[in-house]
């Protein structure tokens, strides 16, 4: 079923990515400020960096991708855009106990991990969250890990699949 709206991938998975819109709309309804860092967990082919490395160039973002080649293309067409001083994009495996989220004003995640790498990424988000306030931007059912006492109630767009957590 195709609409105006942006289709949601039930059960994504691997495979699926963030349409360009959804970036807009991230970008537009966060309003980041200025000299802020962003970073995005499962940043694929590097679409959401990408957006925000060409609208904010003030920003400094970091994606990170499990897919060594999708992170290749996102860091060569970051590089072709010039963007490489503000836009970095890196292999990682999210769930690893070893990797360390770094402290960040916001956060984007997709619907594609797996519980284990939801409870992992939630646990440092919640540590982070106890030094700073931040906001995280949910797609699809991503927005399903953040309803507890440690968010704020969403802001919700596109009939709730881009959702905004802040944290308390």
């Amino acid at each position: 079923l195709i609409t105006q709206k942006e289709r949601l991938y039930e059960n994504a998975g691997m495979g699926v990515q963030s349409s360009y819109l959804t970036a807009l709309m991230a970008l537009r309804y966060l309003n980041p400020a200025k000299n802020s860092r962003f970073v995005d967990l499962g940043s694929g082919y590097g679409r959401v960096g990408l957006v925000i490395g060409l609208m904010r160039p003030d920003i400094d973002f970091i994606g990170y991708e499990f897919m060594e080649g999708r992170v290749n293309v996102a860091t060569s067409t970051c590089s072709n855009l010039g963007m490489e001083q503000h836009v970095h994009f890196h292999t990682q495996d999210l769930s690893s106990k070893d990797f360390k989220i770094p402290a960040a004003e916001a956060y984007y995640i997709f619907d594609s991990f797996s519980d284990e790498t939801y409870k992992h990424v939630l646990e440092r988000l919640q540590e982070i969250a106890l030094t700073k306030k931040i906001t995280v931007v949910t797609k699809g059912n991503a927005r399903l890990w953040f309803k507890n006492n440690n968010w704020s109630s969403p802001q919700e767009f596109n009939d709730g699949n881009l959702c905004l957590f802040r944290s308390r």
